[in-house]
């Protein structure tokens, strides 16, 4: 791989699928189908490659220039890429729109690479020859069946048994599925069936530094330019075949070490591990390494078998950093991948020891915070609010209830009735500054909590005031199946690069019955955005929360939120806060953001593993 491509790869990629349709030209029946498997092929969450909107259509020239340059516009202030499909038809090198109009491709795409790095993926019907982009790689088709589109997303889909780390777009592929590139070949997306040999370029230099150095001392095998397995192999027979010497014992031992390592990479490639969960498993068994994704895995894989050779417990040491790996993400010492390593390296006793011997710590909030549930029928406000003062660490939950008035004022007095209980428990040192105001679907329709003023100040003026749903508080709303979703959602929004966000628009949400079948059908894997105020929000909200952990919504028509939503995603949820104080566009915005500490509390909650506080 090329220093550029490699210097690509680290960065973050927004995307954006573009396929029109117009009843003045001919085009293929598949068009929509055909965008749709390439955008999902391109966003799976598997991957983590990129994220971007759904698929949009070009109206006219105007519409497809406001589109691409706002997109490039985004990417390039997330310092990302962009990746830009576009299927239909073209006369020449100019693309036909839903009215029939032309677009002068290559100068919009040239004018795109100005301001932001460009992967162009073309599949247009009637197209003359390739387009070709001063400092951007385009892949240009011209078929008439968008087969090209289909093959490639065949290719990411199904992964390079035979290829390198990543499905790259190069010439080598654009002959395989009938396209042409220019510009230099870039990686596009993981190979998901890549796998790591056991020692080469995609090792850290640790286990090649180790073997060289012993092989040199020994002087009986050449060292390689590149540790392919097959040379490693022969490495093993050759030492085997050898004078037993102590020099020939340590490479046999170092090269058994490795295999358990290498191994065990392969094996945990079923896990979906982040770079947060290697390095808390990494952690949790008292290893440190640099770096991330599949070379960090590599490296401290090689440092608990190296070191654990030192011991004479290289399978030990591997077993426990693969435990810790599993149970970082969620999954168990038996986990099957685990099963599978251990029979491979014979190392049964050691991986049960592990999965007894090891604890990793699960990521969460760890913060004090005080949570305070309105539960009301619509359209009523509450007669009582519910208080919790959830502290890490500490149990019972200390809890209580006050009363109100089915008014919204009595609500907030009740509220600050809350917070004064809560500040009354504070241990010394202690400050309560995070509140979580979970209500029902018509209240979060209408209230903004960061306004209220049960006090001298407003709510958002000296609190984080987040607002989650009482859904998942409520044992007659509580479904295990629900909870399964979002904590999947939150998973892969945990694990997704760049912004894994699901906007809504007018259309989506024109006949919510559709929409429901959508959400059963679980076409939406991320954050969701309604990209409007519907006249029926709570209607909506209704129907959402249920099956979304993370919705956000302007609480009024204004310009620029979404944008800013790109832009400050990596700050989220904790800077919709100070968004309500330092003037952002994100003010507008309201939400519900549930994380694993709070759907860990409400299936408690719900399910009466703790009861319901009663009046103090």
């Amino acid at each position: 791989m090329t220093g550029a491509a490699s210097e690509r790869m680290t960065m973050t990629r927004h995307l954006l699928v573009v396929a029109t349709r117009c009843g003045a030209v001919g085009q293929p029946d598949a068009l929509e189908r055909a965008a749709s498997t390439l955008h999902a092929a391109l966003t799976d969450p598997a991957l983590k490659a990129m994220s971007g909107p759904p698929v949009v259509s070009f109206a006219d020239p105007a519409d497809a220039r406001l589109r691409v340059m706002t997109a490039a516009r985004t990417a390039g202030r997330a310092g990302a890429t962009l990746v830009l499909a576009v299927l239909g038809a073209a006369r020449g090198n100019h693309y036909v729109t839903a009215d029939g109009a032309m677009v002068d491709l290559r100068q919009l795409l040239q004018d795109c690479a100005e301001i932001v790095p460009l992967t162009a993926l073309l599949d247009l019907h009637g197209a003359a020859h390739p387009v070709t982009v001063d400092g951007g790689t385009v892949l240009t088709a011209a078929t008439d069946d968008l087969r090209a589109t289909f093959a490639l997303s065949a290719v990411i889909t199904a992964g390079d048994p035979a290829g390198d780390e990543h499905i790259t777009l190069d010439p080598a592929l654009a002959a395989t599925i009938g396209a042409t590139l220019t510009g230099d070949p870039v990686p596009l997306v993981p190979n998901r069936v890549w796998v790591p040999h056991l020692l080469g370029e995609v090792i850290g230099p640790l286990g090649r530094a180790t073997v060289d150095r012993l092989l040199h001392a020994w002087g009986e095998f050449p060292v390689p330019p590149v540790w392919t397995r097959e040379r490693f192999d022969e490495l093993r027979a050759a030492v085997e075949s050898a004078q037993d010497t102590l020099g020939t014992r340590r490479i046999l031992h170092t090269h058994s070490a490795l295999f358990y390592a290498v191994r065990a990479a392969e094996c945990a490639r079923e896990l979906d591990l982040s770079t947060d969960a290697i390095r808390a498993a990494a952690t949790a068994v008292g290893l440190t390494g640099d770096g991330s994704g599949s070379g960090l895995l590599v490296r401290v894989l090689e440092d608990a078998a190296l070191n654990g050779s030192a011991r004479g417990k290289p399978k030990a040491a591997v077993a426990r950093l693969l435990v810790a790996l599993a149970k970082a993400v969620g999954a168990g010492g038996e986990h099957p991948a685990l099963r599978t390593w251990a029979a491979d390296a014979h190392a049964e006793p050691e991986l049960r020891d592990a999965a007894s011997e090891v604890h990793v710590p699960l990521a969460g909030r760890k913060e004090l915070r005080l949570v305070v549930s309105l539960a009301a029928e619509a359209p009523l406000w509450p007669d009582a609010v519910e208080a919790y003062l959830l502290r890490p660490g500490q149990s019972p939950t200390p809890q209580t209830v006050f009363e109100s008035d089915r008014t919204q004022a009595g609500a907030e007095a009740a509220i600050g009735q809350a917070l004064a209980w809560a500040d009354g428990r504070l241990r010394p040192g202690e400050r309560l500054r995070h509140l979580d105001l979970a209500a029902p679907a018509h209240l979060l329709a209408t209230w903004y909590p960061e306004r209220s003023r049960p006090g001298r100040f407003f709510l958002g003026a000296r609190h984080q005031v987040l607002t989650q749903w009482t859904g998942w508080l409520d044992p007659t709303t509580y479904r295990a199946d629900l909870h399964d979703n979002a904590h999947d959602v939150l998973h892969r929004v945990g694990a997704t690069a760049g912004v894994p966000l699901d906007p809504l628009g007018a259309d989506a949400l024109g006949d919510l019955d559709v929409l429901d079948e959508r959400l059963a059908n679980s076409e939406f894997t991320g954050a969701i955005a309604i990209d409007h105020r519907p006249a029926d929000l709570a209607a909506v909200l209704d129907l959402l929360l249920p099956y979304c952990p993370i919705l956000l919504w302007p609480r009024e028509e204004g310009e620029g939120w979404l944008t800013a939503l790109y832009e400050r995603w990596g700050s989220l949820p904790e800077g919709l806060a100070s968004a309500y104080r330092d003037g952002s566009p994100l003010r507008c915005l309201r939400s519900v953001w549930h994380d694993e500490d709070w759907l860990v509390f409400g299936r408690r909650l719900a399910r009466r593993e703790m009861n319901p506080p009663t009046a103090s």
